[in-house]
């Protein structure tokens, strides 16, 4: 059964097309903000200590099926990208990988 709380948030949410988000995770990693006239927010002091923000860090935004995602921008891409597609490799002999793309790309002359 739904809290009247979830009815407004559906009922408040209908109106822009869609079902409402939800806020998945502890009442911790929770808390409320309001756009100011500027269209300005105020991270939440809770949020900006679990995410280790400071006044001027980059955060990186992102619309999720009706959701805004706000991450930490990562101070160092190589480090934050590391192992990025390792899971691709799994499994595989890369000598042999290797191997097989050079014997590929070997080109008979013509007329052979």
């Amino acid at each position: 059964m739904a809290t009247v709380n979830q009815k407004r948030a559906t009922t408040a949410h209908a109106g822009r097309g869609g079902s409402p988000p939800t806020l998945q995770g502890s009442q911790a990693e929770r808390a409320r903000a309001k756009l100011t006239s500027k269209c300005q927010v105020v991270i939440p002091k809770l949020i900006r200590e679990r995410l280790g923000l400071r006044a001027g860090d980059a955060v990186l935004l992102r619309a999720e099926e009706g959701v805004l995602v706000m991450v930490p921008e990562p101070k160092d891409w190589a480090t934050a990208w590391r192992g990025l597609g390792a899971d691709v490799w799994e499994g595989v002999d890369v000598k042999e990988y290797i191997r097989q793309l050079r014997e590929d790309r070997e080109i008979e002359p013509e007329g052979h």
